[in-house]
């Protein structure tokens, strides 16, 4: 008789337990719609900083953000992220000289970068503050982009968006976007699934085509900015 025939077999792991989504998470399930909104947040004689690509899903929107720097310090000033100190080597941490980024919404809620890339608080259930999650970024000695997902979607007014960045000579800028046209963009974002139903209990699916960017609402007939199209067909069929 072989050895392994007498080795019991493990125990069968149970099933894991589903883990709801935080209300703050980005849905991976959702195709957003664009927003117009690309702004030089700041421009000195050293370095400038651009936002724009924004893209609304129902419960927050994404930026993306691009640094550049007009030419290398001789100090190495600045290498690598530039929101975070620690990842220059040349130099200690300065967490205040930094770029430094915030955002504040019409009613006065507002958040900010402080010292270094803005993280989610998993056990926060505070589902009214405002979340700035870093998706992730990249550059070289003279640029460096990311993109920030931003929860939750703003009320109407002003987003007001704040840079500080004394390494390149700016102590303080700000620029406003329109926290309406944000909003309204998220209200025509399309979800392509129930985020929390089982494939195999659905019977199916007939979709509507929809239209993700601003177009004639009258030319719709309907108003509501999606083309009049029967289920499961594509316009002019």
């Amino acid at each position: 008789m072989s050895f392994f025939q007498d080795v019991p077999e493990p125990p069968t792991a149970p099933e894991p337990e589903p883990r709801p989504r935080p209300p703050w998470e980005r849905s991976v399930y959702v195709l957003p719609a664009s927003v117009p909104g690309d702004v030089v947040l700041l421009r000195s004689v050293r370095a400038a900083v651009w936002i724009g690509g924004l893209r609304a899903y129902p419960n927050g929107f994404v930026f993306h953000l691009r640094a550049v720097l007009r030419r290398t310090p001789a100090n190495g000033a600045w290498l690598g992220n530039p929101l975070d100190g620690r990842s220059n080597p040349l130099r200690p941490p300065e967490p205040q000289s930094n770029l430094r980024l915030g955002l504040r919404y019409a009613d006065g809620r507002r958040v900010a970068t402080q010292g270094g890339m803005p993280v989610p608080w998993p056990g926060d259930d505070d589902t009214e503050a405002i979340r700035l999650i870093s998706q992730g970024g990249g550059g070289s000695g003279l640029t460096w982009e990311a993109s920030f997902w931003t929860y939750p979607l703003p009320p109407d007014g002003p987003v007001t968006v704040f840079t500080s960045w004394l390494d390149a000579g700016v102590r303080e800028a700000s620029v406003e976007l329109d926290g309406a046209a944000i909003r309204a963009a998220g209200g025509r974002a399309v979800r392509l699934w129930p985020q929390d139903e089982d494939p195999e209990d659905e019977d199916g699916y007939s979709y509507v085509t929809r239209t993700l960017t601003v177009g004639d609402a009258e030319a719709d007939g309907d108003g509501d900015g999606d083309p009049e199209t029967a289920p499961g067909t594509a316009p002019g069929a």
